[in-house]
């Protein structure tokens, strides 16, 4: 089946085992964003490295919307930790809320990868931004906020004791 064919399609109806990996980096790569963002998927079950470089490419060209773009992230944090860190120590303090919030829960499901000493910086941006951000907004969603700072609120209290020393 062509591209514009699978385009065509709704999500459920395409059935993505089937499709080469190059089918895969295309769709994820295309405008159809549901379907962009089950390709991504599967793309990162089959084959890591076109997996991680076709979400890179999502985040370095800001394509699709912050759904896709938050699949993409998520997808470079399980295939390659240290890109995905430059990638929030960058974006944290700017990034769309529903992007933070998944950069919270990254952060949430990988508490020993964030505690490292090299890393800790990384949590004191993304508290930084929350500090910043009105309560009223829709994300970071309530429950993932209070997640996120209770399990790094040892972090917060630290930055508050260095500030007043």
């Amino acid at each position: 089946m062509e591209i514009n064919e699978l385009m065509m399609l709704a999500d459920e109806d395409i059935d993505y085992g089937s499709l080469s990996v190059d089918t895969l980096k295309e769709l994820a790569l295309g405008d159809e964003l549901f379907i962009a963002t089950s390709a991504l998927g599967e793309l990162s079950q089959r084959n890591g490295s076109v997996a991680a470089s076709t979400a890179w490419e999502i985040l370095l060209k800001l394509r699709g919307d912050c759904y896709l773009q938050a699949a993409a992230l998520e997808t470079i944090f399980e295939l390659d930790q240290e890109k995905a860190l430059d990638y929030i120590r960058e974006q944290a303090p700017k990034c769309n809320t529903y992007i933070l919030n998944s950069v919270l829960e990254i952060m949430i499901e990988n508490e020993s990868v964030f505690r490292s000493k090299n890393v800790l910086p990384v949590v004191s941006i993304v508290i930084q931004r929350l500090k910043e951000l009105d309560s009223t907004t829709q994300y970071p969603e309530p429950e993932v906020r209070d997640n996120f700072l209770n399990m790094y609120n040892d972090i917060t209290n630290l930055q508050v004791a260095d500030a007043l020393t």
